[in-house]
């Protein structure tokens, strides 16, 4: 059995996601089946609220550092951040 990546894993669940909720979609739709619909509407409730972005980031003066900064360092520029914000370092 091959061993698959979190990425790629992820990729199946969505796929599979999808076509459970079409499967829900269409079991309302043809037979009338109330609870597939609640199971779809809670289902797309909850993904709107974790859809709700959080950005996170630290602003000192007029400089921000967010994710995408940070991963744009080099490895001694990351320790020396570390440094600062641990108390081991003095500006």
């Amino acid at each position: 059995m091959k061993l698959l990546s979190i990425d790629e894993e992820m990729s199946k669940l969505s796929l599979m996601k999808s076509k459970i909720l079409a499967q829900l979609f269409h079991l309302g739709m043809n037979n009338g089946d109330v609870r597939a619909f609640k199971i779809l509407l809670d289902n797309i409730e909850s993904t709107k609220q974790n859809n709700a972005s959080t950005q996170n980031f630290i602003q000192i003066n007029n400089t921000i550092l967010n994710q995408q900064a940070i991963e744009s360092l080099n490895e001694d520029q990351l320790k020396e951040i570390e440094a600062i914000v641990q108390g081991e370092k003095k500006l």
